[in-house]
């Protein structure tokens, strides 16, 4: 079930996976970083709505450097929402774009106490299958 899109993010809900997607789309690559802020709030917002216990996100298409004060702020804002809805797994469908991809690694390495399963895949299917195990 997917929600309304912008030219930046899709987010879809797998109710049968109890998971979200977070899709970040090909125009990543001219969004600020007030525009990704407000698109990780919305995310946030999308997941407290659905309550899912399995987070899916996609950065096939992701073309955004985040900087190191916003990887900061990402950790403060996003991971405590994980932690209040007990997110149990994490998956990153890989970038294609090598430096948008190691900033996405570094925001995860930096949350070492993250209470959740992480795991990197190169297709959403991958994905899911890996969800839909216990």
């Amino acid at each position: 079930m997917e929600t309304p899109s912008n030219n930046f993010i899709k987010l879809i809900h797998y109710p049968d996976l109890n998971a979200v997607e977070c899709l970040w789309l090909e125009d990543t690559k001219i969004m600020t970083d007030k525009q990704y802020r407000e698109y990780v709030l919305e995310f946030a917002e999308f997941i407290k709505k659905k309550r899912p216990k399995n987070v899916i996100v996609n950065t096939k298409k992701f073309d955004f450097i985040i900087n190191v004060t916003t990887q900061t702020w990402l950790i403060e804002n996003l991971y405590p929402v994980y932690a209040e809805l007990q997110i149990e797994k994490h998956a990153i469908i890989c970038s294609t774009d090598f430096v948008a991809e190691i900033s996405i690694e570094q925001v995860l390495e930096e949350e070492v106490t993250h209470p959740f399963e992480n795991a990197y895949f190169e297709d959403l299917e991958k994905a899911k299958e890996w969800i839909a195990k216990t």
